[in-house]
């Protein structure tokens, strides 16, 4: 018997050595492709689709909520120091994009980036995200021009473990320039390339409240268009809810719906830490309002602290993505929500910022649209970002947003506070926890620095959105301002 377990060791250790040399060859291997692929120095050209055009900028703009005249109001931009229509400086990306088909005629085969997660992947190492960006403006680009960027691998780290799996960062700089040859722009690019890690099991989902036909139009109008719809007899053309089969005031069985305007009133409220629910914040706020047509309701608020609320207080209704199947009807303060940059916004002037000043908050709202229509606006196809499936195989409770659309936004923040004659020069960000359906982000910035020289007034910014996970993303972002007012010039 001894003999027959000293055998079975010895096969064990054998079979046990093999695997690990077999291992460590695989590894070497690997090291050495990668090796070779920073060795060559190949620097691959990209060529874009198309040239820089209004529809592209409209969509991006839109999906973003970016509403910056300078990209759309032709007439407007003609009036600041832009001098005309510019594209958004974090669309950059966008332009040369291959989208569905592939590059566009005119592209090179090398692709220093491509080669070497290629090799990653054969490994093993198939799932890839984007980690890092740093972009840098030498000019806003314009409809008409044409768009290249060529490229670089500049270097790719060992074996790390990620929250994702364990796998490689590859950095890649690219340069863009016109089709004259001017350069606009730089950028460098980091991506993480990585075997998931086991996922672990999944929780069960949230309980959905009752839904039956008598209900079934509240919600159906909450998911499909945001609407708040109330049950109205059709005889004596009272409201009531919650709804009923019959009226209460007449008995008649006949009733149709009307859309709510969505303003109320706070009648009362409680602040509940028990029991916690999931997709919900916590402590949470539930309240008792009435509504601008006389019926009251239950509802959930958001972004009110306690000590601001008070009875009576004017409310506008906000339906929120659970998940999904289900939005739900909460309510803000009125006069909340997201700031943006209007033709009636000039903005701030570099006179009147000091080091210290704290940016306006600006709440988005992270829906399956949102991810999925940013996605489709920057070009980018990866089913991570509009695939629930695909992306729970890699590792992914669900999809995500993508770090074209985080750059966009930290653009659209900076924008939105400083104004239409604001140019970026430089954004840098970096991602931490995902944008996931159903989230919200919290952006927040600070002025960290302000210099003048060489006829600009510039001014650094310390950015960060935040979701129910923490800092989705963190950076930086450069922007020169006007000096101040024209007039007083």
């Amino acid at each position: 018997m001894c003999f027959f377990v000293a055998q079975f060791n010895a096969i064990f250790r054998d079979t046990s050595g093999d695997r690990e040399y077999q291992m460590h060859n695989a590894k070497s291997d690997l090291s050495a492709v990668l090796q070779a692929c920073l060795d060559k120095g190949e620097e691959g050209l990209t060529t874009s689709w198309d040239e820089v055009n209004a529809p592209m900028i409209r969509h991006w703009a839109q999906a973003m909520g970016d509403h910056n005249p300078i990209y759309t109001d032709a007439a407007f931009a003609s009036n600041t120091r832009h001098g005309g229509l510019v594209a958004p400086p974090t669309m950059l990306q966008a332009w040369t994009m291959k989208g569905l088909q592939g590059p566009a005629p005119g592209t090179s085969a090398t692709d220093p980036l491509g080669s070497a997660s290629t090799a990653i992947a054969d490994a093993g190492y198939g799932a890839v995200v984007a980690t890092n960006c740093e972009q840098v403006y030498l000019r806003y680009v314009r409809p008409g021009e044409r768009l290249h960027h060529k490229s670089r691998l500049e270097s790719i780290s060992d074996e790390k473990k990620t929250g994702l799996g364990t796998g490689f960062f590859l950095t890649q700089l690219s340069e863009y320039f016109t089709e004259e040859g001017e350069t606009v722009a730089e950028m460098r690019f980091t991506i993480l390339c990585y075997k998931p890690a086991e996922l672990a099991p999944k929780s069960p989902p949230p309980d959905h409240p009752g839904m039956t036909r008598d209900i079934d139009f509240f919600w159906q109008g909450l998911h499909e268009d945001n609407s708040l719809l109330i049950q109205r007899c059709l005889s004596c053309k009272a409201l009531r809810h919650p709804t009923s089969p019959a009226c209460p005031k007449c008995r008649s069985l006949e009733h149709d719906t009307v859309e709510a305007s969505g303003r109320a009133t706070l009648c009362n409220y409680v602040t509940m830490h028990q029991p916690l629910v999931p997709l919900f914040e916590h402590v949470r706020t539930v309240a008792l309002v009435e509504l601008e047509e006389g019926i009251q309701l239950l509802a959930g608020l958001v972004d009110s602290e306690q000590n601001e609320l008070e009875k009576g207080a004017p409310l506008q209704l906000e339906a929120i993505q659970c998940d999904m199947a289900l939005n739900v009807p909460m309510f803000r303060k009125a006069g909340q929500g997201m700031t943006m940059a209007t033709q009636e916004n000039d903005g701030v002037f570099f006179a009147e910022v000091a080091v210290g000043d704290q940016l306006p908050a600006l709440e988005i709202d992270i829906t399956t649209l949102m991810i999925v229509s940013t996605a489709i606006a920057s070009r980018d196809y990866q089913d991570v970002h509009h695939d629930k499936d695909r992306a729970q195989e890699l590792g992914s409770p669900d999809i995500f947003m993508n770090i074209l659309t985080s750059n966009g936004l930290v653009g659209r923040y900076v924008t939105d506070w400083a104004g239409p004659e604001a140019i970026l020069t430089a954004v840098k960000i970096r991602l931490g926890a995902p944008n996931y359906p159903g989230d919200k982000m919290v952006m927040r910035g600070d002025v960290i620095a302000k210099r003048a020289a060489d006829g600009k007034h510039v001014v650094d910014l310390a950015v960060v959105g935040e979701n129910s996970m923490g800092a989705h993303v963190s950076g930086t972002v450069t922007v020169d301002l006007l000096k101040s007012e024209p007039e007083s010039e």
